[in-house]
């Protein structure tokens, strides 16, 4: 096979958008952001470095493949085949982000939470109240 597929898993849990605010202190109107969930039952796939460089390989992998399979010389399909497959996969990761992004609580305009940063590990998030 040119190409192996990864089985990703969505992470389940509980309470799938709840989280917490704790203000900083010292700081006026910055907060900590963590994960309330409750019970997780699948951890899921990570949006990190790691599974986007696992995936780059494995798409880099099958090209060297479907290359070698044709003795260096693919045809104008086969480069066609090849770009909507990282199309594809570029596709899949901006879904991932939004999904990410959309995981966390929806905030009017008067409300509105800026991020100062973001740790996936921990699924931690600084924010900043204002715009």
């Amino acid at each position: 096979m040119f190409f192996t597929k990864k089985n990703w898993k969505n992470r389940q849990c509980e309470y799938h958008n709840r989280r917490k605010l704790v203000k900083v202190a010292g700081k006026q109107d910055e907060y900590e952001v963590t994960r309330v969930e409750g019970l997780v039952m699948e951890e899921g796939d990570a949006f990190d470095q790691t599974n986007m460089n696992d995936m780059e390989s494995r798409i880099a992998s099958g090209f060297d493949a479907v290359g070698k399979e044709l003795g260096g010389k693919a045809s104008e399909k086969d480069v066609q085949t090849a770009q909507r497959t990282a199309d594809n996969a570029a596709q899949a990761a901006r879904t991932a982000q939004r999904t990410a992004d959309d995981a966390l609580p929806s905030s009017s305009a008067q409300n509105f939470l800026r991020v100062v940063s973001w740790d996936a590990s921990t699924g931690t998030l600084r924010t900043t109240k204002g715009v």
